[in-house]
């Protein structure tokens, strides 16, 4: 009787270390995603390929708001060295959503882009 009581404790908390960790190992997918979107951004220059990449990471960690409001200041930078206009999308996106995030990703110390200073917020 014991040893099933102590069995079954011994599962149970077992089964919850395992579930505990499993955010943890979203995080480091996450974070591997993000660091293979900024090499292909930095290092290798493929802002088409970075662009993909940043897109994975919004639509497969929704739920991980730093990193979303990174990928998303990354994603405005590459359109915006492309000339695109989808850059506007992808900041105003971060200022509508991710401004009063408790941890700040990091874009209010990037350098925001003239023609979106400029711009008045909605």
């Amino acid at each position: 009787m014991k040893n099933t009581r102590f069995l079954l404790i011994f599962t149970m908390a077992l089964a919850g270390i395992l579930l505990a960790s499993m955010p943890t190992q979203q995080s480091r997918s996450a974070d591997a995603l993000l660091g293979a979107a900024l090499h292909q951004e930095e290092v290798e220059g493929n802002l088409e390929a970075a662009i993909e990449t940043y897109k994975k990471i919004i639509a497969d960690y929704p739920g991980n708001r730093p990193m979303v409001a990174r990928a998303l200041l990354h994603m405005g930078q590459c359109y915006e060295k492309l000339g695109k206009e989808e850059a506007r999308k992808a900041y105003e996106r971060v200022v509508r959503d991710y401004a009063t995030s408790p941890s700040r990703p990091g874009w209010h110390a990037a350098g925001w882009p003239r023609w979106l200073v400029r711009a008045p917020l909605r």
